[in-house]
């Protein structure tokens, strides 16, 4: 049977008391979390960590009667019998709970494997080592507000992003468009000019 551990939040494993309980009543009723009050067992990692949560039934104890009563079944020779329901549930959650700490340490493993992959590849590229070493260099000495390194940020971005494109999806920044009006001028070009030499109208 698939198991959906969408049921139980992201933030299972930190949840205490009351709001891990509400989760577990929501999930399979008050038979359980009457169990797991009445011993403290108040957070999945406790709940995992216990080796069988029916064990304290085998004694005597006056805080036990009513939960004895309701949840188990009196034999005649005085043992007490956890009801199949109340077993069932358990069953269910533990398994809801391992499926979804193992699904969490395999998505951090992907994370992880994911990082190292990103910096073997930044280290092979020359270029990324150089514009890694460049944007730390300009976090380092917070002078992002700097007109002249904050338009070198934007000219490299812009170049970089249009390097996955189409010619025709090539987009510029209009400081770039500026900065390369300027150049044209410089070359004693007019902007308006064509290839010719001649004026556009």
């Amino acid at each position: 049977m698939s198991l959906d551990t969408s049921l139980l939040p992201n933030n299972i494993f930190s949840l205490k008391n009351d709001e891990f309980f509400q989760i577990i009543k929501s999930l399979v009723g008050e038979g359980l979390c009457e169990i797991l009050k009445i011993q403290s067992i108040n957070s999945a990692e406790n709940l995992i960590a216990t080796d069988d949560i029916f064990d304290v039934f085998k004694y005597d104890s006056e805080e036990l009667i009513d939960i004895k009563n309701k949840h188990f079944f009196k034999l005649q020779n005085g043992q007490y019998l956890v009801k199949t329901g109340i077993k069932n549930s358990l069953l269910y959650i533990l398994k809801l709970l391992k499926v979804k700490k193992e699904e969490q340490e395999s998505l951090l493993n992907n994370n992880n494997h994911e990082e190292q992959l990103d910096t073997k590849f930044i280290i092979n590229h020359p270029l990324l080592r150089s514009l890694v070493s460049y944007y730390k260099y300009t976090d380092h000495i917070k002078n992002n507000n700097d007109d002249k390194r904050s338009f070198l940020k934007i000219f490299i971005d812009n170049i970089a992003n249009n390097l996955s494109q189409s010619n025709n999806h090539f987009r510029y920044h209009d400081s770039v468009k500026q900065f390369a009006a300027v150049l044209y001028i410089l070359g004693g070009k007019n902007p308006g000019e064509q290839k010719t030499g001649k004026k556009t109208s």
